[in-house]
């Protein structure tokens, strides 16, 4: 089916020929094949996910200024080949909730047709000239019928348009070399030169003859008319129209089921983009309506390849995004939820193999349909840590889902995923999943149809279970909370500071002159003695101690407050630790000690 971009080129729309009538929707496994064998192209992947969250009552958010409600279901999309949808927690509230994310990508390895794809004819075929996208398995590609999917962009009075076209009947082909004209060397390792051998041929329908070259026009000299031609036909348009196209070859043969498996092109990563918009479009009404947060489903272009570019992970897009819907709900921003919020970095797992088991580490082989698979990494390419892991184990508990470890093995490289980039940009907790697999970055890859469930369910569970987890974790204290939050750790860092004055190290607290009071009532001519505090009058000290010390004090004196190396200045305790300072310390008798001898020199 077409797709087409509206007139300002921002946002996709269905062509009028594809019904509007609701079917109903399959179930599991049966709804992700529907899902991926609408794909071909991160544009695509993109295209049907808007497609749903549209029939599902989403709203697509403006480039200008954005007016989110809670219990509002929201998306933005970028250069239509990314994608972010938002629900609105009914209960949102930016100083007890924050945003929970399940993110995935919508790329995946391929051969993509070049700017100038007319190469000379060889043998008397005609052959379209591709790139290598990512990391394939090239060798899978060889001897499989090819369609193709993308976008074209076409002439119009009033400029140029894109439009979305999917070819998903074969139309070209990279025909293997007979084994009896291979040597021995060749036939033990394939490995065919990607410049060279991994051109399609463009086979023509019966009855097409190809164009005389001498005659073809000179606007249609980049690629071939045979191929315009089709691309046309289906995109509804005449190939004159066509000024360029950006366009990904696909396994033209449809997703299919093979016992509890299924078997289809692009399982990494358009079942973990499946998964995320399906687990947020799921949600019931009830805990829509009861959740504090903020809940997004994500997917990114270009991981296979960086995520380096406008519509990549690693760009300023999501926290942009973030930043945009929080403030629009609440005035709130990023940095006053990050420390409550959660990524879900969603991209395919190695499954064990049966006849490859060495390759995996001994003790974390996960197998197909046996449950959703956690990664981890102690150089990083994974951003899961133990504890992090631990709480997806518990929404997996909560939620029925079960869950597998993997770590790969350590004379064997890591993959990677959007995960430690989203992590480190966000500084986001982050766990990394994916649903286990066979033949990744194969031309036609597998999984086990409990999975495909699991992941989606995972996804589902995640959003309307991490709060309640989160709110029932206890993480170690840095030694800031510690220090305010009790008397045990207040007085340890007192016995510090005083154990440096006493045995004369306070070089450590030494931070030369520093200017407090920034108001400016005149300049500094003294210091601020504890004879000077004692003098204030009770009923016009400030309610805040650094504000009287800083602003009040220094006003009423008309001194400006200054504080040097040499000085003491220790903030005694908070409200809740007074109580076990004075009864279980000598702290203050200390400190006085010390005061009076600083004020007598």
């Amino acid at each position: 089916m077409a797709r087409r971009w509206s007139k300002s080129g921002r946002s996709l729309h269905v062509a009028a020929k594809v019904a509007s009538a609701k079917v109903q929707k399959p179930f599991g496994s049966d709804d992700f094949l529907d899902f991926v064998g609408r794909t071909g192209s991160p544009a695509h992947t993109v295209a049907e996910a808007k497609r749903r969250l549209v029939d599902a009552g989403f709203i697509e958010l403006p480039d200008g200024p954005w007016d989110l409600k809670p219990g509002g279901k929201y998306f933005v999309t970028k250069e239509g080949t990314s994608i972010c949808a938002f629900a609105v927690g009914g209960s949102f509230d930016a100083s007890k909730g924050g945003v929970v994310i399940a993110a995935a990508h919508t790329d995946s390895p391929c051969l993509k047709l070049r700017p100038c794809s007319k190469m000379p004819t060889s043998a008397g075929m005609l052959q379209i000239g591709v790139d290598t996208y990512g990391g394939g398995l090239w060798h899978t590609w060889f001897d499989r019928p090819l369609g193709v999917a993308g976008k074209v962009i076409v002439s119009k009075d009033e400029g140029m348009e894109e439009l979305l076209v999917r070819v998903d009947k074969p139309i070209c082909l990279i025909p293997n070399l007979a084994i009896h004209l291979k040597t021995q060397k060749e036939r033990e390792a394939f490995s065919p030169n990607k410049e060279t051998e991994l051109q399609p041929v463009l086979c023509l329908p019966l009855g097409v003859q190809k164009t005389d070259e001498k005659k073809e026009d000179e606007k249609q000299t980049r690629h071939h008319e045979e191929l315009l031609a089709i691309v046309a036909d289906s995109a509804g348009v005449s190939a004159s129209e066509i000024l360029d196209v950006d366009l990904c070859l696909m396994d033209a043969t449809p997703p299919c089921r093979i016992g509890a498996f299924v078997s289809t092109p692009r399982i990494d990563n358009v079942l973990s983009t499946w998964a995320a918009v399906d687990g947020l479009v799921s949600l019931e009404d009830e805990v829509l309506a009861s959740s504090p947060d903020l809940m997004v489903a994500a997917s990114f272009d270009h991981e296979e390849v960086g995520s380096v570019s406008a519509a990549g992970a690693d760009s300023a897009v999501l926290e942009r995004w973030l930043n945009q819907s929080l403030k629009a709900l609440d005035g709130a921003t990023w940095a006053d939820v990050v420390s409550r919020s959660f990524l879900l970095s969603c991209d395919c797992a190695h499954g064990l193999h049966p006849n490859y088991m060495s390759k995996h580490q001994a003790q974390h082989q996960p197998l197909l349909g046996k449950g959703i698979v956690i990664k981890s990494n102690s150089n990083q390419r994974y951003a899961t840590t133990p504890l992090l892991a631990q709480m997806i184990r518990r929404v997996g508990e909560l939620n029925q889902v079960p869950l597998q470890e993997f770590v790969v093995r350590n004379d064997c490289p890591c993959g990677s995923t959007i995960g430690p980039l989203l992590s480190a940009q966000l500084g986001i907790r982050t766990v990394d999943v994916g649903a286990p697999q066979w033949a990744m970055h194969s031309c036609r890859e597998s999984a086990h149809q409990d999975d495909v469930h699991a992941l989606r369910d995972l996804c589902r569970g995640f959003f309307q279970s991490f709060r309640s987890v989160d709110s029932s974790t206890k993480t170690l204290k840095s030694q800031s909370q510690c220090v305010w939050s009790t008397w045990e750790c207040a007085a340890w860092m007192h016995e510090s500071f005083l154990s440096r004055l006493e045995d004369e190290t306070a070089c450590a607290y030494d931070f030369g002159w520093h200017d407090f009071h920034a108001s400016g009532h005149g300049h500094f001519d003294g210091g601020l003695l504890r004879s000077d505090v004692a003098d204030a009058v009770p009923d016009s000290l400030a309610e805040d101690d650094e504000k009287e010390l800083s602003v009040v004090h220094p006003a009423r004196l008309e001194k400006r407050s200054c504080a040097v190396g040499s000085a003491i200045a220790a903030h005694f305790s908070y409200s809740r630790q007074e109580d076990g300072l004075v009864e279980n310390t000598k702290l203050l008798d200390r400190y006085l000690q010390w005061s009076h001898g600083l004020d007598a020199t």
